[in-house]
Parts: structure tokens; sequence; C-alpha cells
């Protein structure tokens, strides 16, 4: 399925980095430069998104029933990374780099949260936090190269937080909490044996 949307995945191409933006403002005319930044933007939000999803969802499905060895998330989160960078002949290693280097802090989180499949509460939080975690490597990672990134704060700022809440919601969808039923306690009225 991620191969469906390779070309908004932000691992294949670095659409948020201050040369893109340089790029884009002496091929365009100014005109066109606002129209094509903000297509950028509109593109590259749903990309971060939609590739969270194919990110962590392997992940998510796997933390659902297992306790998971250490290095899983670097496994899961890495190869990926390196298979998507992989299929552009490697033009721009760097963003394998900061893939792997996303998984190994996602794999550190996983282990000091240490989710089960019995602690729901810590499978939220680590799909809430880890998303922003391993985005947040890549922009940091962009933003030293380039010395700033193209996109404003308000953009990849809020671009971690939604790819954080998407697998919140995620990961409440494929988890829902205990029914109302299990977690009751007897009611105890007037035809009730005490």
């Amino acid at each position: 399925m991620a191969i469906t949307f390779l070309y908004l995945h932000p691992i294949y191409d670095n659409d948020v980095s201050l040369g893109r933006q340089a790029f884009l403002q002496t091929d365009f005319t100014t005109a066109q430069y606002h129209y094509v930044s903000r297509e950028n933007i509109v593109a590259g939000v749903p990309g971060f998104v939609l590739s969270t999803v194919f990110l962590f969802a392997p992940l998510l499905f796997l933390l659902r029933r297992w306790r998971l060895p250490v290095g899983a998330a670097v496994v899961v989160l890495g190869l990926q990374s390196l298979l998507m960078q992989g299929l552009t002949g490697f033009q721009d290693i760097g963003l394998a780099q900061l893939g792997l280097i996303g998984a190994v802090v996602v794999a550190v989180l996983l282990r000091l949260l240490d989710p089960a499949p019995s602690s729901l509460g810590r499978l939220r939080v680590f799909c809430a936090v880890g998303p922003a975690l391993f985005w947040g490597v890549y922009f940091a990672g962009i933003g030293l190269k380039d010395h700033g990134l193209g996109w404003s704060a308000e953009v990849w700022g809020g671009t971690l937080v939604w790819t954080g809440l998407m697998m919140l919601a995620l990961t409440l969808l494929l988890s829902p909490s205990a029914t109302v039923a299990e977690t009751s306690a007897p009611v105890s009225g007037p035809g009730t044996p005490r």
C-alpha cells in the first residue's frame, strides 16, 4: 500500500528543506511560487500522516499481540525507511539515515514505556509520542543540515501533532477500552440477591 503513495512519503523526497524552497523560488515566478509553495505543504502534510500510518501500523499490530524484543522498532521502521529511499537509488542517503536514527529513538521510547498487550495506556502513549519523535528527528536533521526548514514552525509543528494524533486514533480504533459491562460493579436492587 505504501508504494501507492510513494511520491508523498517524506523519506522518498525532501520537501521541507530550505533548499527545496530556494528551488521553488528560482524556478517559478512570484505568482507561481506562492501557489506551488502552498501545494508543497498541501501535499506534504498528508504525506507525513499517511506515511506515519504505513510506518507505525505494522508496529502497532505487533504490539497489540506480543511484547516485542529489543530492536524490533529499528527493524520495522528502519527497514521501511531504507527501502523507501532505496527506490530512488539512494539519491538522498541522508533521508534514510534520518529514518534509521528516528527508528532508534522510537526503539528507546519503546523500551522506556514497555507497552504490552495488557497495558493499554502505555500503548496509547507510545503511539501518540512515537510518531512525533520519529518525525521530529527527521525535521531536526534536515533543519541542522540546511540551517533551517523551508516550512514555518506552525506547519512542521502541526505535522508532528497530527502524526501523533493519527496513531493515537488508530490505537483507539484497534484497541478499544473495556466495555461498560466488564468494568461496572454488579447492581444491587430489590430483586437482586446480596
